[in-house]
């Protein structure tokens, strides 16, 4: 999975590890404190630009991609105010987005299910989505291992 990050962001990660954020202002927190991954490349543009949140033509952002193990997983449509960390017994939370990959295109390799498929429209039979991607949120830094640094450069709009 991938994990969006500013310059600065990245440098504590390799010096430091993963840390549990000490404050929760709300805002992009909506599982409450944790750490947040996403299988679709608009959303971590969004979350790692410089702009805080806006893209701009030429912007730079970094892509951590990670192991992630999200464990005994609670899974979530909609997002639930309730939910500042996982229900007892859960590891981890796994948003479901109304925009997901194409599963039927995921790749399996050395355990791990990398999902490479083209961004789909879901629908649901017993109501929808509140959540636009899907976001993998893991409250353990135990669970995280990063793999490579990405440095891109983004396309304008």
């Amino acid at each position: 999975m991938t994990c969006p990050c500013t310059s600065w962001r990245i440098a504590s990660i390799l010096q430091h590890g993963f840390q549990t954020p000490t404050f929760y202002d709300g805002y992009g927190q909506g599982f409450g404190r944790g750490f947040y991954f996403s299988d679709r490349i608009i959303k971590c543009r969004r979350m790692s630009s410089s702009h805080n949140g806006q893209s701009h033509k030429n912007d730079v952002g970094y892509l951590l991609l990670c192991d992630v193990l999200l464990g005994n997983q609670c899974t979530a449509r909609r997002l639930p105010r309730q939910y500042r960390r996982p229900p007892p017994g859960r590891n981890s939370i796994v948003a479901l987005g109304y925009n997901a990959p194409n599963p039927d295109e995921d790749v399996r390799y050395n355990g791990s299910t990398i999902p490479l498929g083209i961004t789909e429209r879901r629908t649901f039979r017993n109501g929808g989505y509140d959540i636009q991607y899907n976001k993998y949120v893991s409250y353990s830094s135990e669970y995280v291992k990063p793999r490579y640094i990405i440095k891109v450069q983004y396309a304008s709009n």
